[in-house]
C-alpha cells in the first residue's frame, strides 16, 4: 500500500509540473499598446514583434486581431534569449482581415527561425505582402531548415517569393499565393513534407518542390501562372504526387524533372497554353508509374514523354489537346497500356518518335475501327509520325477513363 501511495504521489507531482508549464495566450490588437505587461484580452500589445520579443515564450500562442500591421515579423528568440520553439502565431479574423505589410527593402514578411512554429491555421491565417526585394519571401523558413514548421491558411501577395519552406516534416496547407514574382509556394530540401490543398496564381511558377524526399504533394491547384503550374525536380521514389490540378498556365501544366520511381496519379492538366505534362529527360526510371492522369484541352501536347526509361504509363486520358501524347527520340517504357486518346485537335493521338516498339493494345482511339492517318477532326485519333508499333490497336473503351474524361 505504501508503494502505491508513493506512486500516486509521484504521478500528482508530474501532473502539477505539467499544469504549471501550460503555454500562455497573448493578444495583439491595432488599438493595443506595447507596454511591459501587455498581452491580455483587455490590454493587448500593439505590434506583433513586440509581443514576440518582450512577452512570448516557447509554446505560447499569439493571437492577432484584424487590421494592417506595418512590420516585418521574426520568430526566433525573445529578448531574454529563449528560443520560441513551437510558438503559434494566428489571427482571430482570418487572412482577409489581418494583413502583415513590409515596406522596407531586403526583409522577409514572416521569418521563421525556430522549430515547431505554426504560422496561421485554417481560417486563422494572415495576408502577407511587400517582400519585393530579390530573394526575399512573404513567409520564409530560414536555413538550415527548421523541423516541424506548419504554414497554414495564409495568403501571400506582391513579393519576390511567396512561401519558402525547408526542413523536416513541414506542413504547408490551405494557403493562397497570388501575384508572386518567382515561386509561389516552394519546398526545398524537405523531408516528409505535406503540401496539400493550396492554390497558386503567380507571375512565374506556381508550386515548386525541389530536392525533397518522402513527401506528399496532393490536392493543390496551380492556375494562371506565367510559366508552369508545377515545377517538380529531384523527388525520391517514396514521395506521392496525387490529385493536383494545373490549369490555364502560360507554359506547362506540370514540368517534371528527375523524379525517380514515383507514382504520379490522378493529376489533371487542363487548358494550359503549351503542354499538359512535360516529363523531361531523366524524369523517371524503371519503377516509375504514371496512372490515371488526364490532359485535357492543352495547346500543344497532352503528355510529352522525354526521359521515361522503363516505367509504366497506363490508364491516362488525353483529349482535346493539339496532340495526345508524344514520345521523343530515346524515350522508352515498360508498359504503355489502357490509355484513352480521342478528339485531339490535330487528329494525332500518339506520335511515337522514340525509336522503340510500343504495345498499343487495349487503347481507346476514339472509334471502333482503330487509329487512322487522317487529320479530320472527327474524334478518331491517329498514330502520327514514325510509328514503330508491335501491338494491335484495339479500341475497346476503357470505361473508367472514358467516364472520367467525359466529366472534365
Amino acid at each position: 500500500m505504501n508503494n502505491q501511495r508513493k506512486f500516486a504521489a509521484a504521478i500528482l507531482t508530474v501532473l502539477a509540473a505539467l499544469q504549471g508549464a501550460h503555454a500562455a495566450t497573448l493578444r495583439v490588437e491595432k488599438w493595443g499598446e506595447d507596454t511591459a505587461d501587455c498581452g491580455s484580452r483587455n490590454t493587448p500589445c500593439e505590434t506583433i514583434q513586440y509581443a514576440l520579443d518582450q512577452r512570448a515564450g516557447a509554446r505560447d500562442r499569439v493571437l492577432v486581431g484584424p487590421g494592417r500591421y506595418e512590420e516585418a515579423v521574426t520568430i526566433e528568440t525573445n529578448a531574454g534569449g529563449e528560443l520560441l520553439a513551437a510558438l503559434r502565431l494566428e489571427s482571430t479574423a482570418g487572412m482577409h482581415a489581418t494583413l502583415i505589410n513590409i515596406t522596407a527593402a531586403n526583409q522577409h514578411g514572416v521569418l521563421v527561425a525556430a522549430p515547431g512554429v505554426r504560422v496561421g491555421r485554417k481560417g486563422r491565417g494572415f495576408t502577407v505582402e511587400g517582400a519585393t526585394s530579390p530573394g526575399y519571401s512573404a513567409i520564409e523558413v530560414e536555413l538550415p531548415g527548421q523541423p516541424n514548421v506548419r504554414v497554414e491558411g495564409n495568403r501571400v501577395l506582391r513579393s519576390d517569393r511567396g512561401i519558402m519552406v525547408r526542413g523536416e516534416r513541414p506542413v504547408i496547407r490551405y494557403n493562397v499565393s497570388e501575384g508572386i514574382d518567382t515561386a509561389g509556394i516552394a519546398c526545398e530540401s524537405c523531408i516528409s513534407a505535406v503540401i496539400r490543398d493550396n492554390v497558386a496564381r503567380n507571375g512565374d511558377y506556381g508550386i515548386v518542390v525541389v530536392g525533397s524526399e518522402k513527401s506528399v504533394i496532393q490536392r493543390n491547384v496551380s492556375a494562371h501562372n506565367t510559366t508552369s503550374g508545377f515545377l517538380i525536380s529531384g523527388i525520391d521514389e517514396r514521395s506521392r504526387f496525387q490529385d493536383n490540378v494545373a490549369e490555364f498556365n502560360t507554359d506547362n501544366g506540370f514540368e517534371i524533372h528527375d523524379m525517380g520511381g514515383n507514382v504520379l496519379q490522378r493529376n489533371i492538366a487542363f487548358s494550359n497554353i503549351s503542354n499538359g505534362f512535360n516529363l523531361l529527360q531523366a524524369s523517371f526510371n524503371e519503377t516509375a508509374v504514371m496512372r490515371g492522369n488526364a490532359a485535357v484541352a492543352n495547346g500543344t501536347v497532352g503528355f510529352v514523354l522525354d526521359g521515361f526509361s522503363g516505367g509504366r504509363f497506363e490508364a491516362n486520358t488525353m483529349t482535346g489537346n493539339a496532340v495526345g501524347a508524344g514520345l521523343v527520340p530515346g524515350a522508352g517504357m515498360e508498359t504503355f497500356s489502357r490509355n484513352d486518346t480521342f478528339a485531339n485537335q490535330s487528329g494525332c493521338g500518339v506520335i511515337n518518335a522514340s525509336g522503340i516498339l510500343l504495345e498499343y493494345d487495349r487503347h481507346y482511339f476514339g472509334a471502333a475501327s482503330g487509329p487512322d492517318g487522317a487529320v479530320d477532326l472527327d474524334g478518331h485519333d491517329a498514330l502520327c509520325g514514325p510509328d514503330p508499333s508491335a501491338g494491335s490497336h484495339a479500341t475497346r473503351v476503357h470505361n473508367f477513363q472514358a467516364k472520367r474524361a467525359s466529366r472534365l
